[in-house]
């Protein structure tokens, strides 16, 4: 019973914070209900069933699509936000597990202290999390250099533990035999992503001179303009001097030598 509690509450820690980072007001609709359902089911045949536990994998999809029924498809957005989901349940259930472990009595945390930490980080979820920008913060990891950079902070983050946790890895297993295969893939991702960080940062460098550049000439075309408007509007000027002179002058030869004076003077 406490077990099947406790994946309710995982659920719906997921489904909450899920709107969260989407924006949404949270709703307890079909899709959420079919969600911890899903979840239920799933794990309830791998600890009664015996399956597999690599099976929980399939539900980190299966959240994918409950994203996109339930906010509409946006690639982009849907990545940044289902890793981002992850990560702030991982955080909030180990804080909680620290504090149960520090000030709570051992035996009771081996009872039900999965049922407190699923509860506590539903209430941090429900009532702390929309303190933050958490908008802001799916905003600005939508800009590809975030992305890379995020990329790459999880994958060092990776390589660490299993850094750490290398002796411990027997490659007969075949599950610490893919922790292996793991730890070579972070290796090459690192290099992949310090690569492209690294030609981003050349693009954007050649982006922002070539802007500089841009703006530089807008700057003189506009000075340009302004000196050509104000040249035509002093030769309007002097058109006009010397076409209204007959108005001043009464005989041919007064008005022709004036005009001539006239033009003398202003070249």
């Amino acid at each position: 019973m406490v077990d099947r509690i406790c994946v309710v509450l995982e659920a719906l820690s997921i489904a909450v914070c899920l709107h969260r980072l989407y924006g949404k007001k949270f709703r307890f609709d079909i899709a959420t209900v079919s969600l911890m359902t899903i979840e239920m089911i799933m794990m309830q045949a791998i600890d009664y069933f015996g399956w597999p536990k690599e099976l929980s994998m399939l539900f980190y999809p299966i959240i994918a699509v409950y994203c996109v029924i339930e906010f509409g498809f946006d690639l982009k957005e849907l990545i940044i936000n289902n890793v981002l989901n992850a990560i702030i349940i991982c955080i909030f259930q180990m804080i909680v597990l620290t504090v149960l472990y520090v000030f709570i009595n051992q035996q009771i945390i081996v009872g039900i202290g999965q049922l407190i930490s699923n509860f506590a980080v539903l209430m941090i979820i429900v009532f702390i999390l929309p303190h933050f920008s958490m908008r802001r913060l799916v905003d600005l990891l939508k800009d590809k250099e975030n992305i890379l950079s995020l990329a790459l902070v999880v994958s060092v983050s990776i390589m660490i533990f299993l850094l750490v946790n290398y002796k411990n890895i027997n490659y007969v297993n075949h599950i610490d035999f893919l922790q292996y295969i793991l730890f070579v893939t972070c290796i090459i991702m690192i290099g992949m992503l310090i690569l492209r960080i690294g030609k981003y940062k050349i693009k954007s460098k050649e982006i922002e001179t070539e802007l500089k550049m841009h703006m530089l000439y807008a700057n003189s075309f506009d000075n340009l303009i302004d000196n050509i408007r104000s040249r035509q509007h002093e030769f309007d000027n002097h058109i006009n001097t010397i076409y209204s002179q007959h108005y001043i002058y009464h005989t041919y030869e007064e008005l022709v030598e004036a005009q001539k004076k006239y033009s003398q003077l202003v070249t």
